[in-house]
């Protein structure tokens, strides 16, 4: 019988060669640990303290281990002073007891204190090419092979989540809507360029329904996670979506398959019966990491039942096979459509950490599951590098439905605003935005606030400001914000950035605030759902 298994770690630059001076033993269930003096990590250094149980790593400068095929960017952050550690992988920090080299602090290292990804390069298909600076304020995207582009997935017919596929995702028909709109109503003159990312794992954000199994495979009655068929509650399973990021097919696979051993029954929208009603699965891009909340048909906690919270922690068992970051119960005993509530008291961590990280547009942006987050991220840190084009320095920024402040926050630290008011409807959102703001230098935090108010009640702000942004919902822009937009004469010149995800209701109010004297002076439109006829359109209106 083998008493002993030998696991080896090789930092230097030819892969796979294994260092005799890092070897860790385990016989009979015990970790052994031999004493290392020094690896050599590019041209920085790492040592390791060892005495079986705690890891001491002193702090190092970023490192790359490169390989054919892939780069490795992998640090372990102390919870006390922040300070980064390079570490071979995952799993060889992941619930291990970790002291801080800087501050002396120990911990043990969960998923979230590990950042970094692996950085595969982009292949580029034949016969697809990106031109950029056609005009100073544009990129154009030339797409040769739309074939290459288009989706090809097992669910395109049955599931309703998708209308394109092939190369009419790159040619949805809004936006020739958009291109006509400009021209004809806003006297806008130079071209409109259209803008596609990648069509297909761009989903880092999914809320999904869970329901008695009606339709495919599968006993009637089995809860099933999915999509609802158009114009019905008949759920439609999309375990192999080509849409999704991959961690959240992953997560979301692992969620079905402990859902009948754990006793768990779905919602049934005819009776109001049943226990899980949704999954929402929000992914840390930059560890793969998923933060699953599972909303619950229950209006308290005490009323959720044991095999709720056996069925967390069946799930943050297998954690590192359904890629979890962390485990939220939410509750929701609602008779509509809506998915997730506002009220904070209606939410609980129950495994793992509080907050997604996301590294976007030079800030550290922390997303609680109740806050809202674009589910295209990568697409929208596009948008708001756009953006930022229209912004001039030490400017006086409102932002309106600005959820967290991702677009505020992140100008705030590449403008150096002088002030910096965001507001959202939905006063949760306050969390993730302090968070945020303060992850800034010290002396941008007092420059920001949050302000939890409806648009009618921001524009009570619009007169301390040159630089007003709204992401408003699908209905656009308010009747009372808009009207006094219309009618107010400011002192100062006054821009407005308008990002609408509703073309119909763009098209409405800014034919208005054109009437109105407002000048068009950007217009660009971004796929931010490739596989769909949404265009997310960006609009920078002047009116001095």
């Amino acid at each position: 019988m083998m008493d002993s298994v030998c696991f080896g770690f090789n930092f230097g630059g030819s892969y796979g060669i294994l260092d005799r001076s890092r070897v860790i033993w385990r016989r009979n269930g015990e970790c052994r640990r031999r004493r290392v003096r020094r690896v050599e990590v590019g041209m920085s250094a790492v040592r390791e303290f060892g005495t079986g149980r705690v890891l001491r790593l002193s702090p190092v400068e970023e490192a790359e281990r490169v390989r054919d095929d892939v780069v490795l960017r992998l640090f372990a952050c102390c919870e006390g002073c922040g300070t980064g550690f390079r570490v071979p992988s995952r799993d060889a920090v992941l619930d291990r007891r970790i002291q801080c080299g800087q501050c002396g602090r120990e911990w043990v290292c969960a998923g979230g204190d590990i950042r970094g990804e692996e950085l595969v390069p982009e292949v580029v298909p034949h016969g697809m090419e990106r031109v950029r600076e056609r005009e100073s304020h544009s990129e154009v995207v030339v797409n040769e092979d739309k074939h290459e582009k288009g989706l090809k997935c097992t669910h395109f017919k049955q599931c309703p989540g998708c209308s394109l596929e092939g190369p009419a995702v790159a040619e949805p028909d809004k936006g020739s809507r958009l291109m006509a709109l400009v021209i004809r109503t806003l006297g806008y003159k130079r071209s409109v360029n259209i803008v596609l990312g990648p069509v297909k794992g761009w989903r880092t954000l999914a809320k999904l329904a869970v329901r008695p199994q009606k339709l495919g495979r599968g006993p009637r009655g089995y809860p099933v996670i999915g999509l609802f068929k158009e114009k019905s509650h008949d759920i439609v399973a999309v375990p192999e979506c080509q849409v999704h990021h991959p961690s959240i097919n992953v997560c979301t696979k692992v969620v079905q398959q402990e859902l009948r051993p754990c006793g768990i029954t779905a919602y049934d929208d005819l009776n109001g019966d049943g226990m899980l009603r949704y999954v929402q699965v929000m992914v840390e891009r930059a560890t793969g990491l998923c933060q699953l909340t599972l909303v619950w048909n229950a209006s308290s906690f005490k009323e959720i039942g044991a095999q709720a919270h056996l069925l967390g922690k069946v799930l943050w068992n297998r954690r590192d096979v359904a890629l979890l970051h962390s485990v939220w119960f939410s509750l929701n005993t609602s008779s509509g459509n809506v998915i997730l509530t506002s009220e904070r008291s209606k939410w609980k961590l129950i495994r793992g950490n509080y907050s997604v990280k996301e590294q976007f547009c030079g800030i550290t942006a922390y997303f609680p599951p109740f806050s809202f987050r674009q589910a295209n991220l990568s697409l929208f840190e596009r948008i708001v590098e756009r953006l930022a084009d229209f912004v001039d320095q030490n400017s006086n920024v409102l932002e309106i439905c600005g959820g967290v402040g991702l677009i505020g926050l992140s100008l705030l630290s590449k403008k150096q605003l002088l002030s910096l008011v965001v507001t959202d409807m939905n006063a949760s959102s306050e969390d993730g935005f302090t968070r945020s703001r303060d992850s800034l230098e010290p002396s941008l935090r007092p420059r920001a606030r949050f302000l939890a108010a409806s648009m009618d009640s921001a524009a009570s702000s619009l007169h301390n400001v040159d630089t007003v942004i709204i992401d408003p919902p699908r209905s656009g822009i308010s009747d009372a914000l808009l009207q006094y937009l219309i009618k107010t004469s400011f002192k100062n010149r006054l821009r407005l950035m308008y990002l609408s995800c509703g073309l119909e209701s763009f098209e409405k109010d800014a034919r208005r605030l054109v009437t109105a004297g407002w000048k068009t002076t950007f217009v660009e439109g971004f796929l931010l759902f490739p596989g769909t006829q949404h265009v997310e359109t960006l609009a920078v209106f002047d009116r001095t």
